[in-house]
């Protein structure tokens, strides 16, 4: 991934000279690593429940897998990528922290607050970055210059606090949502939620996409609507999406009461498993694992998205008990 990602490998996060293979190659390793720590967590699970420091939580991963997470957490933080920090953070530590180690309301919310003002400074970092495509020392440098007097990159004027912009716009999705669906286009009826079950398959959703809406890309996904929605045919960046925004566009409102009602349903009968003792690799204890792990910002995204990557890892752990199976009886 490093070899084929251009500039990327320098902090440059929006880097447009790395090859096309990056994505599959960075995907590739996403999938692998969550893998492993999903295999480890399994294990780790089988331990006394009141009897275990974090040390020897630590030392359960082992130093090669360790390095390779901590070394994943930095470089991201370093290119200003925040959604790996948050997600193998959590996968990797949080397990801990739930079962051995609960932390109280005091410290949580200030562990929140201290990680949110991380987070602002890194996505300012990123944003210097994209704008100048300096390296890291030169943004460290210019992001006070960049952040005092420039116009927002969402709103072309100055507007105050810019850094949290960001979270306020996930609201906007719904609100552009309600405004153009139904009265200027129907919903999807579930078309929407069918392609993020197509992308379980590689290649199988774009093609899908390209054979209904050929050259139309704005009903690609939830997120390319919404963005047609606010920037029109000729969007500068994409605008994301919403877990609301997502089950409306498709089914309304209804969507909204049915879909969060069948999800709450599902984490409350299998939330368990993160407090139980050893815990099979099952289907669904890959799902609650990466769900509990992207929970922080599972509302700016929508819930079948993380399909694809829960079905890859599930494969990946089943293809590799089978090889060191079949190694064993050899």
């Amino acid at each position: 991934f490093l070899i084929a990602s251009g500039s990327y490998i320098y902090g440059v996060y929006s880097s447009e000279d790395g090859l096309s293979s990056a994505n599959y190659f960075y995907k590739a390793f996403e999938i692998a690593l969550s893998a492993a720590i999903i295999v480890k967590l399994s294990f780790i699970t089988s331990c006394e429940k009141q009897k275990l420091s974090f040390r020897k939580y630590l030392s359960f991963f082992g130093v090669p897998l360790l390095a390779l997470v901590v070394w994943n957490i930095l470089f991201s933080l370093f290119v200003g990528d925040r959604a790996p920090v948050m997600f193998f953070s959590v996968l990797t530590f949080g397990l801990y922290f739930i079962r051995w180690k609960r932390l109280n309301f005091i410290l949580l919310c200030m562990s929140i607050f201290l990680a949110s003002i991380l987070f602002s400074f890194v996505g300012e970092l990123r944003q210097v970055g994209e704008r100048s495509n300096v390296d890291f020392s030169e943004r460290i440098t210019n992001i006070t210059n960049y952040s005092e007097g420039k116009t927002s990159k969402k709103f072309d004027e100055l507007v105050p606090g810019d850094a949290t912009i960001e979270m306020a716009l996930s609201v906007n999705t719904l609100n552009h949502a309600l405004l153009n669906v139904p009265d200027k286009y129907d919903y999807r009826y579930g078309l929407f939620q069918l392609q993020y079950i197509y992308a379980s398959i590689p290649g199988l959703s774009g093609v899908i996409s390209e054979i209904l809406y050929g050259s139309d890309t704005k009903f690609y996904s939830s997120s390319k609507f919404i963005t047609y929605f606010i920037q029109g045919d000729q969007p500068t960046f994409g605008n994301g999406t919403s877990i609301l925004a997502d089950f409306y566009l498709d089914f309304g409102v209804i969507g909204i009461v049915i879909g969060l009602y069948l999800f709450g349903y599902f984490v409350g009968k299998n939330e368990y498993k993160l407090f139980s003792s050893y815990q099979q690799v099952t289907f669904s204890w890959v799902v609650i694992l990466i769900f509990f792990s992207k929970a922080l910002y599972l509302s700016r995204s929508s819930i079948l998205f993380e399909l694809s990557l829960i079905v890859f890892i599930y494969l990946l752990i089943k293809i590799n008990k089978f090889i060191v199976s079949s190694l064993k009886k050899t």
